[in-house]
């Protein structure tokens, strides 16, 4: 049964697709200044994304800056029953990754985010209820989905992230300049696994592997879930990509520490 939430993906990658086809766009990859995202998304047009990267260089992020050998793996929706398998897997390679996470999600499961915390990942904000951001202000994404989410988590591990993650990757330029006058940074990223594409599909690790292999390089900022929806073929990616990229002499880091 696929989620709401990926439900509302594919809807939207129907949309883009066509739109895509119409405009006779590049199918393989939009890639520019460094930004590789594959089409076939659902998220914010790739073309928007790099003008806001370009126009807002201190407020919005998609990729790091960091010298070095270095990516940053990232985990949006969660937590969720998915998230404990995925904090042994990276507790076992000794990785600290981001996780951008839902204040819905965070009030069904307080322990995991304790213990993500307590482990030392970085806790991200991505919104109370995975809003579709284009249809609120600025002050309405503040006061409704991100403010609740701060507050949660101050409750519960005393503090408040600084990394905000839009759903779907759009926010309007508006929002990014109104959460820059409350300090906290917007992240994108530069790589898309295609993850809840391919959760579903009992073969799908196989193909997030092959699409994140094929484009990762030094301060990738990889998207992946670890709620949202069925996960498993996330977490049997992760457990294949992530001995690998040590093993070329990756640094496998925050997305805080990325950006240093």
């Amino acid at each position: 049964m696929i989620s709401s939430t990926d439900f509302d993906r594919l809807k939207k990658l129907i949309v883009i697709v066509v739109t895509l086809l119409a405009l006779n766009s590049n199918l393989v990859l939009a890639s520019k200044n460094n930004h590789k995202q594959l089409v076939g998304w659902d998220q914010a047009i790739p073309q928007n994304i790099q003008r806001q990267t370009n126009q807002y260089p201190d407020a919005f992020h998609i990729k790091g800056t960091k010298k070095g050998k270095n990516i940053a793996l990232s985990f949006d929706d969660g937590p969720s029953e998915h998230t404990t398998e995925l904090l042994k897997i990276l507790k076992q390679y000794k990785v600290k990754a981001t996780f951008f996470w839902l204040g819905k999600a965070i009030e069904n499961h307080p322990e995991i985010v304790k213990q993500a915390y307590q482990q030392g990942h970085l806790i991200a904000n991505h919104s109370f209820s995975h809003a579709k951001l284009n249809q609120l202000s600025a002050e309405q994404l503040w006061k409704n989905e991100i403010l609740p989410t701060q507050n949660l988590l101050k409750s519960l591990i005393n503090y408040q992230p600084k990394l905000f993650r839009a759903p779907f990757g759009e926010i309007t330029d508006q929002q990014i300049e109104y959460l820059a006058k409350h300090q906290m940074k917007v992240i994108g990223w530069s790589l898309d696994s295609n993850d809840w594409r391919y959760s579903q599909d009992e073969n799908g690790h196989k193909n997030i592997i092959s699409i994140i292999q094929d484009h990762y390089e030094s301060n990738s900022i990889i998207v992946m879930h670890d709620g949202g929806g069925d996960r498993h073929q996330t977490l049997l990616a992760v457990k294949k990509l992530i001995p690998e990229m040590q093993a070329k002499g990756y640094s496998l880091v925050t997305i805080d520490e990325i950006l240093q």
